[in-house]
């Protein structure tokens, strides 16, 4: 990963992503294979070694616009010249067309692991601690973020209105998605056997860690 941390930014990205609102900028690409036909796609922006690291998390795609690879608040880049950053696509989005998001579910992909892996690279490439490291998402991104955090000991995170619970997101089109390309089975039924997937808050007991972590807009946080 060395070069794509230290070479020059891409000049065009047509072939990397569909999303027209990407901009060339300061961008570098990150696209890595997590198994089963699924990537790591994600924008690096470097502005310095050892400055800190913001890293924005995907939410959740509209039905009408699905990107792949999509980059949320790409556009914040401008207004953060004193950091680097990480802008992460939802690698589960390659496994099939309908899905709004992944919630880091899959029975054979570490997904959350993938991810992790990569934004640690990132720092080491980088020379930056965890403890410069601002991990930020809404919605689904709040929801990866909290479990990410315990494995980026002294991390911040914030997230906004993230699911604590995802059974009790109201999109219900999202969560049967989810029920029939990922899972294969109800959340309900894959609940019983793994509640710290699908539970955030459980999921940080299960890590024995709890990250420094900011949650705005609790609107779902049950």
């Amino acid at each position: 990963m060395g070069d794509l941390l230290t070479g020059a930014p891409l000049e065009d990205l047509a072939e990397f992503t569909s999303d027209p609102t990407v901009r060339p900028g300061p961008w570098r690409r990150l696209h890595e294979p997590l198994g089963d036909g699924i990537f790591l796609d994600a924008l690096l922006a470097f502005r310095g070694e050892g400055l800190p690291i913001v890293c924005f998390l995907p939410s959740a795609l509209h039905p009408d616009n699905h990107n792949n690879p999509s980059f949320m608040r790409h556009s914040w880049v401008d207004s953060l010249g004193g950091a680097n950053v990480m802008v992460v696509s939802d690698p589960l989005i390659y496994v099939n067309d309908s899905l709004e998001g992944g919630w880091l579910l899959h029975p054979e992909v570490d997904v959350l692991g993938g991810i992790v892996d990569a934004v640690r690279a990132v720092m080491a490439g980088w020379s930056v601690s965890a403890e410069r490291v601002l991990l930020y998402g809404s919605s689904l991104g709040g929801f990866m973020g909290i479990q990410m955090g315990p494995h980026l000991p002294g991390c911040r995170v914030v997230a906004e209105n993230p699911q604590i619970d995802f059974r009790l997101f109201p999109n219900e089109r999202a969560k049967r998605a989810v029920e029939e390309h990922l899972l294969r089975t109800s959340l309900d039924d894959w609940h019983t056997r793994h509640p710290e997937q699908i539970e955030a808050d459980r999921y940080l007991a299960r890590a024995g860690h709890v990250p420094h972590l900011r949650i705005e807009g609790v609107r779902w946080f049950v």
